[in-house]
């Protein structure tokens, strides 16, 4: 079973509305990446593993920033200095999310020398929720992922005023895209600090080419040369996937 039809599977017991994203960013210096993706494989990726054979969550990645190539959140996302990577779980609910976090604390120090200790240099930023809004799968596994970043004053009046409006009119727009294999939209839980993106559609394709095309054609107005991840109110990344763990049988 293909690792993203999982979302399909969830939808038989849990609403959509139900389901919860979480982020979490990180950046490696190129010299410690080898490293790094080894440990996360040997380490996380079985004990993500493990939680989604138990049901304790739906799907758990580990993605890489592909673009923008450039400066991203004052840091180098730059193949030849270092990268910006992402975990991304699926929780059935807020509930799963709580009681699956004590995992993340010793997920990466499981063995010795914990991934923490060891004389590599990553930098953690902390987690970000999002609650599912709507999705759609097709059958075939993402390669990688396009994040599309939006800001709204009135996180909540937006929804109600825009969600259906847009969930149509993207789920039209992907329908006529080749090379994708999903498309979700869903909405920052909280919400309270004015300067981050609070709305977020991702799309899933098969190779960088047609994800690279697709942004090609987004208009942004943002400066790639160097921009704030967690500022900018509208922008778009793309990301490649790692790791990631399959559908439990």
């Amino acid at each position: 079973m293909k690792a993203y039809l999982i979302f399909i599977c969830s939808l038989l017991s849990y609403t959509i509305q139900a389901q919860i994203v979480s982020y979490r960013m990180l950046y490696v210096s190129t010299e410690d990446q080898m490293q790094f993706e080894e440990l996360a494989r040997e380490r996380v990726q079985v004990r993500a593993q493990n939680l989604v054979d138990n049901d304790s969550i739906i799907y758990w990645g580990l993605e890489k920033f592909r673009f923008p190539q450039g400066t991203i959140s004052s840091k180098p996302n730059l193949d030849n200095k270092g990268n910006w990577y992402q975990y991304v779980m699926v929780h059935k609910n807020q509930k799963s999310y709580a009681k699956v976090e004590s995992w993340w604390q010793t997920a990466l120090g499981d063995r010795e020398p914990p991934i923490r200790k060891l004389p590599i240099e990553i930098t953690y930023e902390e987690a970000k929720l999002w609650q599912i809004q709507a999705q759609i799968f097709e059958q075939q596994n993402a390669k990688f992922s396009w994040y599309h970043f939006r800001y709204s004053d009135d996180l909540q009046e937006f929804l109600d005023n825009q969600k259906s409006y847009i969930i149509n009119a993207e789920k039209q727009k992907v329908s006529w895209q080749e090379q994708t294999a999903g498309w979700v939209f869903s909405s920052l839980i909280d919400s309270s600090n004015w300067a981050e993106p609070n709305v977020l559609t991702w799309i899933g394709f098969l190779n960088f080419a047609q994800a690279l095309e697709y942004q090609k054609n987004v208009e942004l107005d943002v400066d790639y040369n160097e921009f704030d991840i967690f500022k900018e109110f509208a922008f778009s990344v793309i990301c490649e996937k790692i790791l990631e763990t399959v559908a439990s049988k």
